[in-house]
């Protein structure tokens, strides 16, 4: 299994320091990172979005998406991600239970506001 979690985080605490620069010069700050990245961890490709405010800032494609048939990666290429949302939905659901938006005693379709 890929680190790609850690990646994610990585890239994400790193899109702060861009603010200040040029758009091109954090574009090209952009690309180099991924690109390390992807080859340091052997990534064979990755889409990545930067939204700001829900504006997105930059969307990039790099390396293959199917490396036995020479297919490049797309903004719209879908990918696998085997149980990374395992985690996520977790955190959502547990973070619903303590902010009192569900009960863990409700049935299934209770619905709350």
């Amino acid at each position: 299994m890929h680190k790609l979690p850690l990646l994610l985080l990585l890239f994400a605490g790193n899109i702060t320091c861009y603010g200040q620069a040029s758009d091109a010069k954090a574009n090209k700050r952009v690309d180099k990172f991924i690109n390390a990245t992807i080859k340091a961890l052997g990534i064979p490709g990755m889409a990545v979005a930067v939204v700001k405010n829900g504006s997105i800032l930059k969307m990039s494609a790099y390396g293959m998406a199917n490396v036995e048939w020479n297919t490049k990666v797309t903004t719209h290429s879908t990918f696998q991600i085997a149980s990374c949302t395992k985690l996520l939905t977790s955190t959502l659901l547990l973070k619903a239970i303590y902010t009192g938006k569900i009960n863990l005693d409700d049935h299934i379709g209770t619905g709350r506001a």
